[in-house]
């Protein structure tokens, strides 16, 4: 992607679970966030004045998560703590590959339970670890599962690449329909492999 698209792109290197749970790596996701529309890098200037500038956001799996958060909290005018922000964001797109949306047990986790790549129960371990014992308080966390979002008008152009064979199948689907009932422009692009398939080398 950064070879091809005429875009700088820049790549987020949050804290991780369980040593940092949430909303750690959200938080370090929507500072760079603020730090890509406002700041005064030379290769931000490119992509034109602070807080005037087209911005993008996406992510595959838990990164697919983050990106959907991002979008929600700049159409909604929030921080990273679900307050006023003091600068705001505007997102241009959204690209959510395989996304995670929410910790719910869906039928495509229990077919995939036990998949090669990234099975369900790989899928729940990394749930566990990132929100702890605070995994079903969460449920109508918006910064943690964008599903629970009260409306999804308004949101950007998003296009959605999605693994069949995925244990995230049905809630990825889910976002995408629930989008585009919304009324926002959506693309859908679905492959019949597994989870992970966009990091393989063709």
């Amino acid at each position: 992607l950064a070879q091809a698209a005429p875009l700088v792109v820049v790549s987020v290197e949050y804290r991780l679970a369980p040593e940092n749970p949430f909303p750690a790596c959200m938080q370090d996701v929507y500072e760079a966030l603020q730090w890509c529309a406002y700041g005064e890098h030379p290769a931000l200037t490119l992509c034109g004045p602070a807080g005037r500038r087209s911005l993008s956001v996406g992510g595959d799996s838990a990164g697919g998560n983050l990106a959907a958060v991002m979008a929600l909290l700049a159409r909604d005018g929030l921080d990273g703590d679900l307050k006023p922000a003091a600068r705001s964001i505007t997102i241009a797109h959204s690209l959510l590959v395989y996304p995670t949306m929410n910790a719910d047990d869906t039928p495509s986790r229990r077919a995939y339970r036990d998949a090669y790549i990234i099975p369900g129960t790989v899928v729940d371990f990394f749930h566990d670890a990132y929100f702890g014992d605070r995994k079903h308080s969460l449920d109508a966390d918006i910064r943690a599962h964008p599903l629970a979002a009260k409306s999804f008008s308004g949101l950007p152009p998003t296009t959605f690449i999605i693994a069949k064979r995925d244990p995230l199948y049905d809630e990825a689907t889910a976002y995408s329909q629930a989008l585009a009932a919304a009324g926002v422009p959506v693309r859908t692009v679905e492959y019949d492999v597994p989870h992970g398939f966009f990091m393989w080398a063709f």
